[in-house]
């Protein structure tokens, strides 16, 4: 308990702009956790100079952040759902969002935790009421946040999930948890993967947050 207060507090330590109720509410801290590895994106983003804001489904500036709490469509109007953009100068735009609905290669539809996609992707997603193609996809996360040891299974399907999603730039698999044969057999198939993600474990932290800068870094050298 005193680790999941812990993440609560480094949540609201960065935020300026108040949640909307239903997370605030939240007593699953799945969804504390995934919007913890949302704010460690954006962190890694600044840190690499980008400017980066604030925007919901409906094209305002949200004085309330408004985050799904199960994944959806990306064009869904029935809430006015928030997304972090990345903008560096003379680069494409990037979007960071929780919980949206992304195509695989063979047009079946995914769960997507966290992930990162071009803002003209996702421009066209909200107007022609699509899902974003894995080809547009330049980060996504699968967050695990589990009180006991983590399940080989989860890794499995991570396995799974990555191979058939195919996005342009790179998936992770991130957890709050631990296991040595999860981490095993993800660094086996090469896989990206942090576990022990919690503020009290600032190594591994700093770690995943370089892993995203370099990835901006790397964004802005070929863009």
């Amino acid at each position: 308990m005193a680790i999941n207060a812990a993440l609560l507090e480094n949540i609201n330590q960065q935020l300026k702009q108040s949640l909307n109720p239903d997370l605030k509410a939240a007593k699953d801290f799945e969804d504390w956790f995934k919007f913890y590895i949302f704010n460690i994106i954006v962190k890694a983003a600044r840190n690499e100079g980008a400017f980066v804001y604030y925007k919901d489904v409906l094209k305002r500036n949200p004085e309330t952040l408004v985050f799904r709490r199960r994944a959806g469509q990306i064009y869904d109007l029935s809430q006015p759902y928030t997304h972090a953009v990345i903008e560096f100068e003379q680069k494409p735009p990037l979007e960071i969002h929780l919980g949206v609905k992304i195509h695989g290669r063979l047009r079946v539809l995914y769960d997507c935790d966290v992930c990162v996609l071009y803002k003209m992707e996702a421009d066209s997603c909200r107007t022609n009421k699509r899902e974003p193609r894995a080809s547009r996809i330049f980060l996504a996360i699968d967050c695990q946040h589990y009180a006991s040891q983590l399940r080989l299974e989860l890794a499995q399907a991570f396995i799974a999930f990555s191979s058939e999603l195919r996005v342009a730039g790179d998936c992770y698999f991130v957890s709050n948890s631990a296991s040595n044969p999860v981490a095993k057999l993800l660094a086996s198939r090469k896989r990206k993967w942090e576990y022990d993600i919690v503020p009290s474990e600032i190594n591994n932290v700093n770690r995943l947050m370089y892993e995203f800068q370099t990835k901006f870094k790397d964004f802005k050298a070929r863009s």
